[in-house]
């Protein structure tokens, strides 16, 4: 059988009877126990004070809490027991769920850019029958977040570790170098429309006399992307299967002149070893793909 996982509660818990108790009390009872145990969640919820296990207090709070799938902590005023545990929390990863009096003395100043849930209480611990449902939903909300599959918890120490990896040179050359893959990449796609449209710009057609219609765009996209399609076959993203059912479909865009002035340009640029991928790998794509541009050209001569 599965063990069940847990909600931890971190609480001012005072003495018997006084109001930090009641209040306690009021939100294990009326609030969290509803809601973090309802068969939605089914977990079991732990507050420090009722652990059975024999041992020092602070040990098994810390080990409750490393154990806890969700932790609430209900931050009323400055008691450092509270900001002890939630200070664990968080430096052990523990998605945290925060209650507060909005009536109450201001929470100290790192704990207010987190979101705190408002409840009030009255010093006997009774809780209005409307705060309490509204705050119950709110737990529940919170609780769908942090407990679903791919939730990544955003806290300052899980950003101070960022900030610490960030520090580490191979990540920042790993950065660098995607980096520079990225800019080169754009560089390489800009550069093919850029000589796309001083070839087709500076070409004679009478469509061109009358302006830039829908044949000179088309003529465009076809070259672009054919540019593109052998690029990426010669750099292995594109396998021949794939390159030979694509590259009749973008040639249709264009008359079959057009079409066979468009492969020329490619088979030209193709023999500039310069601009494409190095190594054997690409050598005998980058011949395999003239081959085959070769073959098209004769096709369309003979059609």
């Amino acid at each position: 059988m599965t063990e069940r996982r847990t909600c931890f509660f971190i609480t001012p818990i005072g003495q018997p009877d006084s109001p930090q108790r009641l209040r306690a009390d009021g939100i294990e009872q009326g609030i969290l126990r509803p809601v973090v145990e309802s068969e939605e969640f089914d977990l079991v919820l732990i507050r420090g004070d009722k652990i059975d296990d024999v041992g020092t207090i602070t040990r098994q709070v810390v080990r409750a809490i490393a154990d806890a799938a969700v932790v609430v902590a209900d931050v009323i005023a400055e008691n450092g027991n509270v900001y002890y545990e939630l200070g664990i929390a968080d430096a052990l990863g523990r998605p945290v769920i925060r209650i507060g009096d909005p009536d109450a003395e201001p929470v100290p100043f790192d704990a207010t850019t987190e979101r705190i849930i408002p409840l009030s209480l009255r010093e006997d611990g009774v809780i209005h029958v409307i705060d309490s449902e509204r705050c119950k939903k709110a737990v529940g909300d919170q609780l769908r977040t942090v407990l679903a599959p791919g939730y990544v918890l955003g806290t300052v120490v899980t950003a101070a570790g960022v900030l610490a990896r960030l520090d580490d040179p191979s990540i920042l050359r790993r950065a660098d170098e995607q980096v520079a893959d990225s800019v080169n990449e754009l560089a390489r796609r800009f550069g093919m429309f850029e000589r796309a449209i001083s070839r087709l710009a500076d070409g004679d057609s009478s469509e061109r006399s009358v302006g830039y219609g829908a044949g000179f765009f088309n003529e465009l996209l076809a070259y672009a992307e054919l540019q593109e399609l052998l690029h990426d076959y010669v750099d292995g993203e594109l396998d021949r299967e794939a390159l030979v059912l694509r590259v009749p479909e973008t040639l249709a865009r264009v008359p079959s002149h057009e079409a066979s002035g468009l492969i020329q340009e490619q088979i030209d640029e193709m023999r500039d070893e310069g601009s494409w991928a190095a190594g054997s790998e690409a050598d005998s794509r980058r011949d395999w793909a003239l081959s085959y541009l070769g073959q098209l050209q004769t096709w369309l001569g003979d059609s």
